[in-house]
């Protein structure tokens, strides 16, 4: 009985990492991007095309798990 959610805390765990992992690629390459053109104007279009990338990404994903209602 003491073992019953030792699977969804494992997942857990995995997220966790996965979410990091995933957190630390993204600064490193907006960091290389701004090395390669060392103009700090370029921050704020980096980020909103980022941003702009992210929702689509996301919204083709909750619209293929059926997710997304219009």
């Amino acid at each position: 009985m003491i073992f019953k959610n030792k699977n969804n805390e494992f997942l857990g765990i995995f997220y966790m990492i996965l979410c990091m992992l995933f957190f630390s690629i993204n600064d490193a390459f907006i960091k290389y991007i701004l090395f390669l053109y060392k103009d700090i104007t370029l921050l704020g279009e980096i980020i909103f095309i980022r941003g702009i990338c992210s929702t689509a990404i996301l919204g083709l994903y909750l619209y293929y798990k059926k997710k997304l209602d219009f």
